[in-house]
């Protein structure tokens, strides 16, 4: 299933193009006993005041009595590349979030600033420890700096001090 996700939650058909830009994001998804999907949507140029539509590649994540991470490759293009990052995970009985009660279902938010660079890969991670009962509405933020990418190390900090900008920039 991590394949599967990884390919299918790309949003941008590759098409031949060279200028992309990926982003590897982790979710550590939180442990439950119960049945719950996780159903990840990953959107730029939007905001969070309306539910998403359109289609959504996969159905949700069924939850495990452990925390699991799910990796996700990301594909900006270059009409991305200014854009922040946002991701809406809703907490659902129906894999496709299409079960009854499942439109008031709960969500946790996240808004990764700047994380697409032309022809670098970045990364992130994002961990929500437990199934909210109603939804949070303020995001949970990743900022620009923290997008790891394009430096070698341990660091904190992917923006250059002199002047900081992004190391991938």
């Amino acid at each position: 299933m991590t394949t599967r996700l990884a390919c299918a939650l790309v949003w941008a058909v590759l098409c031949g193009c060279n200028s992309n830009a990926i982003l590897e994001l982790t979710v550590e998804l939180p442990p439950t006993t119960e049945t719950v999907y996780a159903f990840v949507q990953v959107r730029t140029m939007t905001d969070f005041s309306a539910r998403w539509t359109g289609a959504d590649p996969l159905d949700g994540f069924l939850l495990q009595p452990t925390p699991t991470p799910q990796p996700i490759s990301i594909v900006g293009m270059p009409g991305d590349y200014d854009e922040d990052v946002l991701v809406r995970v809703t907490f659902c009985s129906a894999p496709r979030c299409d079960g009854f009660g499942d439109d008031r279902a709960p969500e946790r938010r996240l808004r990764i600033e700047h994380p697409f660079y032309e022809l670098k890969r970045t990364r992130a991670m994002w961990v929500i420890d437990e199934v909210p009962t109603e939804t949070v509405v303020d995001p949970d933020v990743i900022e620009r700096c923290a997008v790891e990418g394009c430096r070698e190390g341990t660091t904190r900090d992917f923006c250059r001090r002199s002047d900081g900008t992004h190391f991938c920039e």
